[in-house]
């Protein structure tokens, strides 16, 4: 498993399984867990993917 950090400095979108504050807020771009808007997230997702 690569870091989030590394991810990050190539320009990907890192999206980490888990509620904020897992780890260090400035290297995740979308956090997915239980009390999510599940719409919106995905909404979000799409948006930042260009579809």
């Amino acid at each position: 498993m690569r870091p989030a950090r590394s991810l990050r400095d190539e320009g990907n979108l890192v999206l980490l399984a888990g509620a904020p504050g897992t780890v260090d807020d400035g290297l995740i771009d979308i956090y997915l867990h239980a009390k999510i808007d599940a719409a919106a997230a995905l909404d979000d997702l799409l948006t930042r993917l260009g579809a």
